[in-house]
């Protein structure tokens, strides 16, 4: 039944979006029975249209948001330290304003400690990572505010 997973979705998908009051398919083992009155396929369709309008609005809002943003990834796959050793401080909290190439963290992989330093001078947005956390190659660890100059 997992196998014909995406197929039922597609299916339901399109019968909804299609107005017909009733489908049946058999592949093999596998059938599936649909069945609705011509109303809720247009309710479904409306709110169709409506999710997809929101989806649209909520990716322009995110795309604005994120144009005074810098995204920090990690250039390797490792071990994310938010402090250079257990008893010190972290580097930088959320809220810290960092200058060009100060420390953010340090990402230790195959025993060699790596500092990730700030690209540009920002407000620390966001730490995405939790410490002793194992991060992959081109994960989000940091968001960074742009400071207008």
């Amino acid at each position: 039944m997992e196998k014909h997973f995406e197929l039922t979705k597609n299916l339901i998908h399109e019968f909804h979006r299609s107005g017909i009051s009733s489908l049946e398919v058999k592949i093999g083992e596998y059938s599936l029975s649909l069945k609705q009155s011509c109303e809720s396929g247009a309710v479904s369709l409306e709110k169709e249209e409506k999710v997809e309008k929101n989806k649209e609005e909520k990716q322009r809002e995110e795309k604005e948001d994120k144009s005074n943003q810098i995204l920090v990834q990690s250039p390797l796959v490792g071990v994310f330290y938010s402090a250079k050793s257990p008893e010190d401080a972290p580097f930088v909290k959320e809220g810290d304003f960092v200058k060009e190439g100060d420390i953010l963290c340090i990402i230790e992989s195959m025993k060699m400690m790596n500092e990730i330093k700030a690209p540009e001078e920002g407000r620390v947005q966001k730490i995405c990572c939790d410490n002793e956390e194992l991060v992959e190659f081109n994960q989000e660890i940091f968001v960074l505010e742009k400071i207008d100059a």
